[in-house]
């Protein structure tokens, strides 16, 4: 009975495998970001705050550009917890989702400009920006990404990610501030520095310009004013004590052509 049984078992086991080799290739994915990745590791299945994560945590800076793992259709929807989210659907059924895009919780930097819920695109076509919405809120700037091979129950993405092609990374200049007054808060990552003259490079946490807030993280490059007021918590000091890896908060002008001048710097620590 046992032999007679056998092959009865191998046919219902070939049976399961179907459906597994019909699901599309997925060895030539691309990574679902093009920036510098800062924490990541394999959270699947892992519970915070009595959330279990149905894919894995991958911290990025701010605004950093979010792309199509591989061509197919996308959905853009705002899902409470998972924030702002694209799932974008191959011509296989196979699905990726990416969660909490857009900066504290900001429609308009989680998508791509001009994406349109439904649209078709291809791999490696920028989706979105990295975020903090949803349960990311107040959390470092990450996106969750969730794999559904063939549209079914969420697997670990882990091993797809590790494989995955990594795109290079296209550098490109903040835009040029409108002529204006603004505020930004960062931190100080380059001076040349003296007594009547400087210039200062600051990574920027966030930018306020006419009554609007944008938290972004840019790398902007002023020049000192000679009558700039320079302080510290105990008092007002001079150039000289600016000195990278220092939190600071500048008033600075834009000018036309884009170039700014710092007005007054405080020394936040």
């Amino acid at each position: 009975m046992g032999l007679l049984a056998r092959p009865a078992a191998i046919a219902a086991l070939a049976l399961v495998l179907v459906p597994v080799a019909a699901r599309a290739d997925t060895s030539n994915v691309v990574f679902p970001v093009t920036g510098p990745v800062v924490a990541w590791r394999d959270d699947y299945g892992t519970t915070t705050a009595g959330t279990r994560q149905l894919g894995n945590t991958i911290g990025v800076e701010a605004g950093t550009p979010v792309v199509a793992v591989a061509a197919g259709r996308v959905r853009m929807l705002w899902q409470g917890g998972r924030g702002w989210n694209v799932t974008l659907t191959t011509s296989d059924g196979n699905q990726f989702s990416y969660l909490h895009l857009g900066e504290d919780g900001n429609r308009a930097s989680a998508f791509a400009a001009g994406l349109k819920d439904g649209d078709r695109v291809k791999q490696g076509q920028r989706l979105g920006s990295s975020g903090s919405s949803g349960l990311a809120a107040g959390a470092a700037p990450q996106i969750a990404f969730e794999y559904r091979p063939g549209g079914g129950e969420t697997v670990d993405p882990y091993e797809l990610l590790a494989s995955a092609r990594r795109l290079p990374t296209v550098a490109s200049a903040p835009a040029a501030a409108a002529p204006g007054k603004l505020r930004l808060t960062g931190t100080l990552t380059w001076s040349v520095r003296g007594d009547t003259a400087a210039i200062l490079r600051v990574r920027t946490a966030s930018i306020v310009k006419d009554g609007a807030t944008r938290h972004v993280q840019q790398s902007l490059m002023l020049s000192l004013a000679k009558d700039a007021a320079i302080a510290r918590p105990s008092g007002r000091t001079g150039a000289a004590a600016l000195l990278p890896g220092l939190r600071v908060t500048v008033w600075a002008t834009a000018l036309k052509g884009g170039s700014l001048v710092a007005n007054r710097v405080r020394i936040e620590g």
